[in-house]
């Protein structure tokens, strides 16, 4: 492995470890009324010990504090726990009509075509970065690593993302219960 896959690698790691030895609220706004609540009942999350806590912030801090988004989802439609994008990476729905889409202004956007569905709010923002952390909670990290925008789904370990075909991007339990949506669905 060179330099470059070594660090990578750990900062996989530190995602897998999890990020919430970070305090994340310096997240975006929260969550409008009614549209994209979570649900009530589904999976509930382990919380990590303090101990690998206490090791993520040391391996932050021994990697000079900089993150890097995790491995990419492989395959359309579905981002799992600890998979991410990065600048100019897309998750698209399997028929291939829409796609999410970490644009290189730290902008993350729904798009069908030109036209944009949705989008974070945080263009022109230091982003690097949106991962679907362990803990069910959907973040775009700067490099620092400071979350800028966050779903407010954490609780829900397993939990998944999903671009769908009707054009909504829903996040989902374990179980398969929806607990996030940008509400862009039925196209």
């Amino acid at each position: 492995m060179n330099r470059n896959e070594i660090r990578a690698w750990r900062l996989s790691k530190v995602m897998v470890l999890g990020l919430l030895a970070f305090d994340l609220t310096a997240c975006g706004p929260g969550l409008e009324e009614g549209s994209n609540a979570p649900a009530e009942g589904g999976d509930t999350a382990r919380s990590a010990s303090d101990d690998s806590q206490s090791q993520t912030q040391q391996e932050l801090e021994d990697s000079h504090r900089t993150w890097s988004p995790p491995p990419a989802p492989v395959g359309c439609g579905r981002m799992n726990a600890n998979q991410g994008l990065g600048r100019g990476q897309y998750l698209y729905s399997c028929d291939g009509r829409f796609w999410l889409v970490m644009q290189g202004d730290g902008n993350l956007v729904l798009r069908q075509g030109a036209a944009v569905l949705w989008h974070s709010q945080t263009y022109g923002t230091s982003a690097v970065g949106a991962v679907m952390q362990g803990d069910g909670n959907f973040v775009i990290y700067t490099s620092a690593p400071r979350a800028l925008w966050s779903s407010n789904t954490g609780g829900y370990s397993g939990a998944y993302l999903t671009v769908q075909n009707d054009g909504n991007v829903v996040i989902r339990t374990s179980r398969g219960g929806a607990i996030w949506n940008t509400g862009t669905g039925g196209r």
